[in-house]
């Protein structure tokens, strides 16, 4: 039922009301419904976008969320940095279910640049109710650090557009692994100069099997990280059945195409794009529909309406008015989240 899921860097949330909240506990902010329980555990009703404030980053490791939840929409958290959110991994809501999900700080690709005054937001979006709902900033133990940072350095970047042209590479303790072995190795060569010297060939031994060491570990994960997305395309795109398929970060895009062409149109249409709508979804939806679709923008003449994966669009309780954000759609708008 839940699945992972990062939103776009696009969405903002409106921070600056924080500073006119006064609740005893967390401060919070969209709900319909809010009431806090035993041990700060949260029940909650939310119709669109709602924020809880957690505390401040300092120096916590991961997010732990557990509670009862349903609905559709996204669970997950960001960063209050200003009066600007940055938005961190997303988990996907549908149907109900119990959650128990962790979300390490280190595996979000821009930590380094988040302050540690920075403040851990609790993020709900769509039409979600949840049920002793428990959201703890937590830390790891010396120990616990390496292990995750062990583990960091094996979390291969998802194949997105980018990725013929640039990798992040690997990470550990949300910086570059490049940064922290180099300067290991770096630190043990100058042991291995001030003990052996610099003629000696017992240093230069040491430093060329250090250095092909790290080389050969550089070169493991790199087929690794090629394997990987060989792994995934085969799982997500080709075993499974059609209506299960998904296919990297367009998730379930072209099963989405494929409804519109098979079910809703015959002949032509023409659909107008919202002026800030995501590029992906536009163009691989007209590329897709074309030449039985006309999705050419214009002002008059839309016939339908084309919303994908926006959980805040809902009807409203006559089943008659699509909504978003509590606002009527405009004829003909696209939306991507």
């Amino acid at each position: 039922m839940l699945k992972q899921k990062k939103i776009g860097i696009g969405i903002l949330l409106c921070a600056a009301a924080f500073v006119h909240l006064n609740v005893s506990a967390f401060q919070q902010q969209g709900f319909s419904t809010y009431q806090e329980g035993y041990n700060n555990s949260m029940n909650f009703s939310c119709e669109s976008q709602c924020i809880v404030l957690l505390g401040t980053l300092g120096s916590n490791d991961y997010l732990r969320i557990q509670g009862a939840v349903e609905g559709q929409g996204t669970m997950g958290f960001g960063f209050l940095v200003g009066q600007q959110v940055a938005p961190g991994p997303m988990m996907n809501i549908g149907g109900q279910g119990a959650m128990d999900q962790r979300f390490s700080f280190s595996d979000v690709q821009f930590i380094s640049q988040i302050p540690k005054e920075a403040q851990v937001l609790l993020i709900v979006q769509g039409n979600v109710k949840g049920s002793e709902v428990k959201a703890d900033l937590r830390f790891l133990s010396l120990f616990q650090k390496f292990d995750q940072g062990w583990k960091d350095f094996w979390v291969f970047d998802a194949y997105k557009p980018y990725t013929i042209n640039f990798l992040y590479g690997p990470k550990m303790f949300g910086k570059s692994a490049n940064d922290i072995f180099y300067r290991i190795f770096a630190i043990i060569c100058a042991i291995l100069l001030f003990k052996f010297g610099w003629k000696s060939k017992k240093f230069t031994n040491r430093t060329l099997v250090l250095l092909c060491s790290l080389r050969v570990l550089y070169g493991i994960r790199m087929y690794g990280e090629l394997y990987s997305y060989r792994k995934t395309d085969y799982q997500n795109r080709v075993k499974p059945e059609f209506a299960q398929k998904t296919f990297r970060d367009d998730g379930d895009l072209y099963q989405f195409i494929d409804f519109v062409k098979t079910n809703l149109f015959t002949g032509t249409a023409c659909i107008h794009s919202a002026p800030y709508k995501s590029w992906d979804f536009d163009t691989k939806t007209k590329y897709h529909l074309y030449p039985e679709i006309d999705m050419a923008s214009t002002d008059t003449g839309c016939e339908y309406i084309l919303i994908y994966n926006e959980p805040s669009c809902i009807y409203d309780g006559t089943g008659k008015m699509l909504t978003k954000d509590g606002s009527g759609i405009a004829t003909g708008e696209i939306y991507k989240i």
